[in-house]
């Protein structure tokens, strides 16, 4: 459902998503291993934004290929 995920809506260059190949609508189901679910919006919004030069966990889904999951760990960018 709509709510256990975080659909990506913007990939700035350069940025550790853009190196990663994220791409618009790509969906975010986990940060540092929690259910975005379980975690809520803002929580997992707040893991992603961390302290610069530090890693993040993410698994994201893309709708092209519902059924894979893909696991990545980004460094933290500036914004």
């Amino acid at each position: 459902s709509d709510n256990d995920i975080l659909t990506i809506y913007k990939v700035r260059p350069n940025s550790a998503a853009a190196v990663a190949g994220l791409s618009p609508g790509d969906e975010l189901i986990r940060v540092d291993g929690l259910p975005v679910l379980q975690i809520g919006h803002e929580e997992a919004y707040r893991r992603l934004h961390g302290a610069v030069g530090t890693p993040v966990h993410i698994a994201v889904r893309r709708s092209t290929m519902p059924d894979f999951e893909w696991n990545l760990t980004l460094i933290r960018t500036p914004q």
